[in-house]
């Protein structure tokens, strides 16, 4: 709890997204290793909270929900969410980490997904590009984390909670 108690000091003490503490939580991940790779490079991002390895796989990111922009939608800050998902993860060799259920009703695989710079899934959570959008079983150790973080950002009016709220 100290952690997350510091990264959301880090987070408040922040004014322009651009100087946002990317740490995240700093948040212990476990892992199902049956689920599917714990290491691969991001081949594509699809948008915000999707992405396809290099593996063939598409892994859903979990506990988040960015805007859609697939299909014809153009909501609030999906592009600036696919743009910041491809720029921490692009190209990049990224570890997955599996939570209860492996994949969704799509077939995609559900991980938390950590790359270079952090977990993405906490990092659009930081900069305002997602919300936190709770599946159980998935995701029980860490919604309380994830929805301070949430509230953080909503609170500095980052991302979607400045521009389209």
């Amino acid at each position: 709890m100290h952690r997350l108690s510091v990264a959301l000091l880090a987070l408040f003490s922040c004014t322009a997204p651009e100087t946002v503490d990317t740490t995240g939580a700093g948040l212990d991940y476990s892992s199902n290793p049956d689920c599917g790779p714990a290491e691969a490079v991001v081949e594509h991002v699809i948008d915000g909270d999707t992405l396809r390895l290099e593996t063939d796989d598409t892994v859903r990111l979990l506990l988040i929900d960015t805007p859609e922009t697939t299909k014809g939608k153009h909501e609030c800050t999906g592009a600036e969410a696919t743009d910041y998902t491809a720029e921490l993860g692009l190209g990049q060799t990224v570890n997955l980490y599996y939570d209860a259920e492996c994949r969704d009703r799509y077939g995609r695989l559900l991980a938390y997904v950590e790359g270079p710079d952090g977990v993405v899934n906490e990092l659009l959570l930081a900069r305002g590009y997602a919300e936190v959008l709770h599946i159980p079983p998935n995701g029980a150790e860490h919604v309380e984390d994830y929805q301070a973080i949430e509230s953080a950002a909503q609170s500095a009016r980052r991302g979607r909670w400045g521009a389209c709220h």
